[in-house]
């Protein structure tokens, strides 16, 4: 029998069970559900440094905010990723909202596409202007635009009809389309534009100014239609570089501000491998890339970098991934802050400012606040004051003043694995009373690490199993995982899902002796041995444990349909959880999919390339592009056969993401064999999977054709 609902029916094994033809009565491994007053999450830990981040605005219902801006009359206009323009008064409470413009029909979505910022012309008032930035499609290929439309009633109602496209530039990849816009104080749109995608700017857009990609532009939209170039622009006869060019040498400018007192304007450049930079950008200057990356040589040890300006600031990919430029602050609230730059990095949602010189030049980065948050975007209201939008939490928060005191976390989990309340009290090493065993038909490569599982939920309350076979979990779900190494146990990792519905990620170190773990802030890597052992911060564990993936990973349907050994007995785990009141479903497990366990056969490559990929690469994943590597995707959909590589050819001719018949000249099984910047999965091992690449490449060597 094949399992229901497997586009790769030959990928999958079907789930073994005790159940005959669903007459008799199943095995199970427990008889009963654990009561569970000990092992619950709890709220979501703050640190409270520099500043405090509060919600506002909690009456809304938001899906993806990347832009918000306040009209001078108070009204809130905000930007959805997705197409939705929405208005909304109040001072922290909403007293009314609408939505204000669907673009939803017209933008094409995706990690790195559609609508991506808007912009109050300074005669807002007056005018009704809104000018947008978002990617269209069109024909199946990628473009940016700028547009501007117009509102009669202060904002709260956008005519679509009244749209007026500025700026219409082709993307030659998906990625890479920055989308910031802003006025500066003489009056001009400033847009950014990333270098065009892929990966190590191919097309060499960076260092050429006559191209918009890896620029940022300025267009004077009030002296003619569409646009009039203005007369200082640094090429604006168009003889050494494109007219609109304002400055070039960026990679990806996702978000840049302008000090609203001195109208310099500070740019995060989001880097390739390695750094993260931040700009503080001059008329006319080149910022290097593709030379450098950050204030490193990208493609070789030794370049000329005469004529580059350097960052003001950067900091290690390793660290983060994708920085967020923020304000300088102006507002009142937190006067330490007068004048200081602030930023983020989308992927660990730490607000730092920037402690800068002007008279020697010098910057340093302090940590004010963590968020536990992805955050998109900065917002600045009429008063000075700053806020942040939380992108998948679909939230807005308010920084305000911190406290006098040393820092401290707020709400911590407990500094000791043994106080969390969820093994036993007389060996932390072992599960409490509470815990529910578990284990996965396919286990995510982690460098020979031997793996125990459990989970916990509140007390009366239950999972809830998608269509698709993700599962939901409760508010107050804990999940638990002991990584071994040669025996010795090193690492506990508990994921909870916090009272604001967002999972957070703790990692437990075990002393050399044994008899606790402790919890670390940051992440490490200690030696046990001959080995080397990397410890997640709870930033890294966010990377993997995804909102587009639900969170928990390996807690699905698929990974679940398959024998356990219990203490009593070995039986299937969906129809254990099922027995307990954990779970419900009407079929029989033999109809439920189940993913094939780890081997270097090819039957066993769609489900690693799921559990240890399609966390971020699937719809609205972080992972960008149109990748879609969940074992249930066709391949003629996954985005990867006979397609170029989004994120560079890895110096490969003749390449694609998946070549059928040709895993050498296939970009996923290369990405595969690295342990460079270019590996994939990007961070949590150490090692080569050698089995998980025998099985990728013994499945793409068997294809002959992009379908299945």
């Amino acid at each position: 029998m094949l399992c229901r609902g497997a586009a790769a029916t030959l990928l999958l094994a079907c789930s073994s069970t005790s159940v005959d033809s669903g007459t008799a009565e199943p095995v199970v491994g427990m008889a009963s559900r654990p009561p569970n007053n000990t092992c619950l999450a709890m709220a979501r830990p703050s640190m409270a440094l520099e500043l405090g981040l509060a919600p506002t605005f909690e009456e809304l219902s938001l899906s993806q905010p990347v832009s918000l801006e306040q009209t001078p009359a108070g009204v809130w206009i905000l930007a959805e990723q997705g197409g939705r323009v929405l208005a909304f008064s109040g001072n922290g409470v909403v007293e009314s909202q609408s939505v204000a413009l669907n673009f939803q029909d017209i933008v094409n979505p995706g990690f790195e596409t559609g609508l991506l910022g808007l912009a109050l012309h300074p005669d807002f008032e007056s005018n009704g202007q809104i000018i947008l930035s978002y990617t269209v499609s069109i024909n199946g290929d990628v473009f940016s635009r700028i547009s501007r439309v117009h509102s009669k009633d202060g904002g709260w109602l956008i005519d679509p009809a009244s749209e007026e496209i500025l700026l219409e530039l082709a993307q030659p990849y998906s990625n890479h389309n920055g989308g910031h816009i802003a006025f500066g104080a003489d009056g001009f749109l400033y847009a950014s534009f990333g270098d065009g995608g892929s990966a190590g700017d191919p097309l060499g857009h960076g260092q050429n100014p006559f191209s918009l990609h890896g620029s940022i532009i300025r267009l004077d939209i009030d002296e003619q239609s569409p646009y009039a170039i203005p007369s200082n622009n640094p090429f604006a006869d168009g003889q050494r570089g494109a007219p609109e060019v304002f400055a070039y040498g960026f990679r990806n400018v996702w978000r840049f501000s302008f000090d609203s007192e001195t109208n310099t304007l500070w740019a995060g450049d989001v880097g390739q491998y390695n750094a993260e930079e931040i700009d503080r950008v001059e008329l006319g200057g080149n910022y290097g890339w593709n030379i450098v990356e950050g204030d490193e040589c990208y493609a070789s040890e030794d370049c000329d970098t005469a004529g580059l300006i350097p960052p003001i600031l950067t900091y290690p990919n390793s660290s983060g991934a994708s920085v967020v430029m923020g304000p300088v602050y102006r507002g009142s609230d937190i006067p330490d802050l007068t004048g200081t730059p602030l930023f983020t990095d989308f992927y660990d949602g730490i607000i730092r400012a920037i402690r800068f010189d002007a008279t020697t030049g010098e910057a340093q980065e302090e940590h004010l606040a963590e968020s536990n948050r992805y955050i998109s975007s900065f917002s600045v209201d009429n008063s000075g004051e700053v806020y942040v939008l939380d992108y998948y939490g679909g939230s807005i928060l308010r920084l305000e003043p911190g406290t006098d005191d040393p820092p401290t976390y707020e709400n911590e989990v407990p500094a000791l694995l043994s106080e969390t309340g969820c093994m036993s009290s007389s060996d932390t090493s072992l599960p409490g009373p509470a815990m529910i065993p578990y284990g996965v038909q396919h286990a995510f490569w982690s460098d020979e690490a031997v793996k125990q599982r459990w989970l916990a939920l509140p007390d009366g309350e239950h999972i809830e199993m998608t269509t698709d076979g993700e599962w939901v979990f409760p508010v107050g779900t804990v999940l638990i995982k002991h990584f071994y190494l040669q025996e010795t146990l090193v690492e506990t990792r508990l994921m909870m899902l916090h009272e604001d519905g967002a999972w957070g990620g703790y990692s437990y170190a075990w002393r050399e002796d044994g008899s606790d773990a402790e919890l670390l802030m940051s992440d490490a890597l200690r030696d046990f041995g001959s080995t080397s052992w990397s410890y997640p911060s709870r930033a890294d564990c966010l990377k993997c444990h995804t909102d587009a993936a639900g969170g928990s990973l390996g807690l699905e349907t698929a990974q679940l349909n398959g024998s356990f050994d219990y203490e009593t007995t070995t039986a299937n785990q969906l129809e254990t959880l099922k027995q307990i009141g954990l779970i419900w479903y009407e079929e029989s497990v033999s109809e439920l999919p189940s993913l094939a366990p780890r081997s270097s056969d090819a039957n066993s490559a769609r489900s690693l390339l799921h559990v240890n990929c399609s966390g971020c690469h699937r719809p609205d994943g972080p992972g960008g592009g149109d990748l879609d590597l969940r074992w249930s995707t066709p391949l003629q959909d996954m985005g990867a056969c006979n397609m170029e590589a989004q994120h560079g050819d890895l110096g490969l001719t003749n390449s694609a993401i998946i070549k059928p018949g040709d895993p050498a000249r296939s970009i996923l099984s290369h990405r595969m064999h690295r342990l460079d910047h270019a590996r994939m999965p990007p961070l949590g091992t150490t090692t080569i999977d050698t089995e998980g690449v025998a099985a990728v490449d013994a499945w793409i060597g068997q294809l002959q054709r992009c379908s299945e």
